[in-house]
């Protein structure tokens, strides 16, 4: 039988950009026609799928009581309501399925839990969490971290880690070509918002180890409120850094022309990687990835098989591993090899969509 009413309700999607929104996205995609997306009224309505802008805040406390009406008036109570952000909306889904609103399924990403850490979030998020159909985390170490959030109670999650689309490998030195670079230059990259946790800072300590020793450039692709500080460690260091703006096309070509891709991530008191999709990018690619030993990062890389993990508060470390990585091509090619396989045979996006339609139908 086919899932014919799902709504999926959140607050990041596209245009903008981000792992929640790329997820989310993805699976609207999939789904083919059969999810409707509901977004916040100041939000673009331009992204895949049929989307939706309606009121979910407002100036008055409870700012976030139009999201209960929303879900009494706006979603039908025989539609299935996936949501992606437990706090608000998660909450208000609550609340209007006490007073006979819709079914709610809840999606977690690590970030949203890491922020329900005080007493009184940790309640609420046991009564909601008992109250939704299904709980869907995007890699053990979240249905890890949910678990604890929820505490003592014995919550029962399903496991969606991201997928990614079939790209065709292109070779490096045609994608150094269109770039207009040598072939002779090693490249170290990274793709990533400009933010502490994503490790470019200590990335850049373990380069002005690295550029001392071989001819080698520090690419990053992205943006964030993290760059002034970045920008002035690189330069205290000694290190030349290449800060790209690119658009999706140029980004899978630098994937496609660097050597190694390197986010070494680290959990803090407020974030976690949750998993990481640009790993899987970085792998259909073909490319090894450095990673940090830390949240998801530890699911979406192999140590040893299509990547290096590494602790991320060391450039040392990070250092030691881009530098293997660098003079051993043999063993590069073979790791980004691997990784490579691993995505193409592991990591589909409509295997990901199926396990919803089975639990929610």
């Amino acid at each position: 039988m086919p899932l014919k009413r799902l709504v999926l309700v959140t607050l990041d999607y596209p245009p903008e950009v981000g792992g929640v929104a790329r997820y989310v996205s993805e699976l609207v995609q999939e789904a083919a026609g059969r999810m409707r997306v509901v977004v916040p009224e100041e939000h673009q309505t331009d992204g895949p799928g049929h989307v939706m802008a309606l009121p979910m805040f407002q100036t008055q406390k409870p700012v976030w009581w139009p999201l209960v009406r929303l879900f009494r008036t706006k979603i039908a109570t025989d539609e299935q309501v996936l949501i992606s952000h437990v706090f608000p909306v998660g909450f208000a889904a609550w609340i209007a399925r006490i007073f006979g609103g819709p079914e709610y399924s809840l999606l977690f990403h690590g970030l949203d839990l890491k922020l329900a850490s005080s007493t009184w979030k940790r309640f609420l998020l046991r009564l909601i969490c008992k109250r939704a159909r299904a709980l869907f985390v995007n890699s053990q170490a979240t249905a890890n971290l949910l678990q604890e959030r929820c505490a003592p109670d014995n919550v029962k999650s399903i496991i969606i880690t991201p997928g990614i689309r079939l790209r065709e490998k292109k070779e490096q030195k045609q994608a150094r070509k269109k770039l207009g670079l040598g072939d002779e230059m090693k490249i170290v990259l990274t793709v990533s918002r400009f933010v502490p946790r994503k490790g470019i800072d200590v990335t850049i300590q373990a380069m002005a180890k690295i550029q001392s020793e071989l001819s080698v450039r520090y690419v990053v692709i992205g943006s964030g409120t993290d760059r002034g500080r970045l920008e002035e460690m690189a330069k205290t260091v000694g290190v030349d850094v290449m800060w790209v703006s690119a658009n999706d096309e140029q980004k899978w070509d630098w994937f496609f022309a660097c050597d190694i891709f390197c986010m070494p991530s680290r959990e803090t008191a407020d974030d976690i990687e949750g998993f990481g999709i640009v790993y899987l990018e970085a792998a259909m690619a073909g490319k090894p990835t450095i990673a940090g030993c830390s949240g998801g990062a530890m699911e979406a890389v192999i140590d040893g098989k299509t990547g290096i993990l590494v602790d991320p508060t060391s450039a040392e470390e990070v250092a030691q591993a881009i530098r293997t990585l660098l003079v051993d091509t043999e063993q590069a090619a073979k790791i980004g090899k691997n990784a490579r396989e691993r995505v193409l045979s592991q990591f589909d996006w409509e295997s990901r969509w199926q396990i919803i339609m089975q639990k929610l139908i």
